[in-house]
């Protein structure tokens, strides 16, 4: 027992002696530090706020280089080669005052030729200045007649259109016997007045005259209200009165209304004489090319016959005069009357299709 405790005594003796000795050393230490001149100085904080720095730095972009879409034409394709595009750019260059001035020298170092595709011309649409021809407002036509088999010239005619102010119309027609001919036939002249529609020629009053014979002079009159058309004959002194069917023409307004109608679109007339209403239906005989006196000339054909006699009638139209009759030919009970055309004058600026003809 006295063991233990002599072994416990010393045990804390130990323990008191190496406590003694750590704070001798550390005396000894923090003396040393003070006569030593050795020290250190806290932060002072004069300002109620501090003030931090900072600086924004750009991160490196790493450059993808820009490739040029290319367009790709619709005609023909483009063979030339895009320019490659720099992977680096360098800084721009600082030009002297003294050359602004200067134009800059062209240099064709650095470009390759490019071959030129030709246009495709069938994909080119040329704009027509006015496609549609405008009909004649004034135009003189003359012919030369003959009768008989044998073509005998029997005298000469003179056809005249002219358009009126406020869409009127007025046609006349003047046929001339000549030579001994010219003793039995008088000179009978036709005469069309009415307004132009946009369907063309309407008539309202047609007159057939037989120079100094009011006898055979004839008058019919068109009242497209009441759809009615009125003959006047001094000959029989009486009126007749036939029902007016829509788009009738007469005797002369039939042969012009070509000029508005093409021929082909309407060969089906309701016409009026000196006398009635008729039906006059006409077929497509051919494109012909005719002689004239101003040379040949482009024509379309029509025929017509008559169910009810041996009367026909054939028409040729210049298809470069806005069809106008050119030539007519008529086989009736007084024989064969042929109407051949020697001279066309007419205000050549009214239709795109005359003025690539002279007037003559």
């Amino acid at each position: 027992m006295k063991d233990i405790k002599s072994i416990f005594n010393n045990a804390i003796n130990n323990i008191s002696v190496k406590r003694m000795a750590l704070a001798v050393l550390i005396s000894v230490i923090l003396h040393t530090l003070i006569f030593s001149g050795f020290g250190w100085e806290l932060p002072s904080f004069n300002s109620r706020h501090s003030v931090i720095e900072a600086q924004l730095m750009l991160l490196p972009v790493k450059l993808q280089e820009m490739k040029p879409n290319p367009v790709k034409p619709k005609i023909a394709k483009n063979t030339a080669k895009p320019v490659p595009v720099p992977s680096t750019v360098s800084a721009p260059e600082i030009i002297p005052e003294s050359t602004l001035n200067q134009s800059p020298a062209v240099t064709t170092d650095n470009i390759e030729s490019t071959e030129i595709v030709p246009l495709d011309e069938s994909s080119i649409v040329v704009p027509q200045d006015d496609p549609v021809p405008r009909p004649f407002t004034y135009v003189v036509t003359e012919f030369d007649a003959k009768r008989g088999q044998d073509a005998t010239p029997a005298g000469s005619a003179k056809i005249t259109y002219q358009a009126l102010p406020d869409n009127r119309y007025i046609l006349r027609s003047e046929l001339q016997a000549k030579g001994l001919l010219a003793l039995f036939i008088k000179q009978r002249t036709l005469i069309s007045e009415g307004s132009i529609t946009e369907n063309g020629l309407r008539p309202d009053k047609f007159q057939y005259i037989v120079e100094k014979d009011d006898q055979k002079t004839n008058t019919v009159l068109f009242d497209w209200v009441n759809k009615t058309a009125l003959f006047q004959s001094k000959k029989e002194l009486k009126v007749k009165v036939d029902a007016l069917p829509e788009g009738t023409q007469d005797l002369l307004s039939f042969m012009y209304q070509s000029m508005f109608v093409p021929p082909l679109n309407q060969t089906k007339f309701y016409v009026a004489n000196a006398k009635s209403i008729k039906e006059y239906d006409y077929e497509f005989a051919g494109e012909e090319i005719i002689e004239s006196k101003i040379g040949k000339i482009n024509t379309i054909h029509l025929h017509r016959a008559n169910e009810d006699s041996d009367e026909t009638v054939d028409l040729w139209l210049a298809a470069d005069y806005l069809h106008l009759p050119v030539k007519i030919v008529q086989v009736g009970k007084k024989g064969v009357l042929e109407m051949h055309m020697t001279s066309i004058k007419s205000d050549a600026s009214a239709s795109p299709e005359a003025n690539n003809t002279k007037q003559k």
